[in-house]
């Protein structure tokens, strides 16, 4: 793989696993955009491969949730990193970014163009509002469809990648403000940058301070992400909203 120089301070704590997952495209091995994957016949096959069988309506819900964190975690940490690390907007329409996919159809890498010019991202919660409105809300519009799940949960995986990437980068950064700005803006307000409405609102919600030990996080999910219904997967422990809270989308 190419790394993207101009990208080089991405890769630096939480974030190093980075340098695995965001690349130059090969033009001699090309990488399908996300719209072409998404438009693949055998989406719903390839959402449900490696967690469970397709025909069992419980486990294809939580495969599909699973599938949809790992695409989080492969496009939206990035162009979060890039924002608020190196300051460059990476490309972020369905038809710009290319996404690879390991031989189970789980995504496991970021593709540019390797002469695409990455300008200047400005302020990185706009970039972040960017994400939502350019890239998931048509992406998770047609993962619901092919993985017949709720949208919310798909929303609400997104939330908890997309705060958590967030506040690291605000972490690396040094920037206390900016990771309040960044809660605050993803989880509260009404609306996103464009006037759009806000899909991530209320979707993680304060834990009482008296209940978080050290090392613990602060927030937790209102809707199950349903990865207990998967084996060989850990659960996302205070996160949950089980027993008792949220509900399962």
């Amino acid at each position: 793989m190419t790394m993207i120089a101009a990208l080089q301070g991405c890769f630096t704590g939480s974030f190093t696993y980075l340098s695995g997952v965001l690349a130059a495209d090969d033009p001699a091995v090309p990488t399908p955009t996300a719209a072409e994957l998404l438009a693949r016949p055998d989406l719903t096959e390839i959402l449900t491969r490696r967690c469970g069988p397709a025909a069992v309506p419980a486990t294809r819900r939580a495969a599909a949730s699973m599938w949809s964190q790992y695409y989080c975690g492969v496009v939206g940490v990035p162009v979060v990193a890039a924002a608020m690390l190196a300051g460059r907007r990476l490309p972020i329409t369905p038809d710009t970014c290319r996404i690879a996919c390991d031989p189970t159809g789980q995504p496991c890498g970021f593709r540019i163009a390797a002469d695409h010019q990455l300008v200047p991202a400005g302020d990185p919660l706009e970039v972040i509002d960017s994400l939502i409105s350019d890239h998931l809300l048509p992406v998770f519009d047609r993962l619901a469809e092919a993985g017949r799940i709720s949208p919310r949960l798909l929303w609400c995986n997104a939330a908890s990648i997309l705060a958590w990437a967030a506040g690291v980068g605000a972490e690396i950064r040094g920037d206390a403000t900016l990771a309040a700005r960044a809660r605050t803006r993803l989880l509260d307000h009404d609306r996103i940058a464009d006037g759009l409405v806000n899909p991530l609102k209320g979707m993680l919600t304060r834990r009482p301070p008296d209940e978080v030990q050290p090392g613990e996080g602060a927030f937790r999910r209102k809707i199950c992400c349903l990865r207990y219904q998967l084996e060989g997967f850990a659960d996302c422990g205070t996160l949950c909203p089980l027993p008792g809270r949220g509900d399962c989308g």
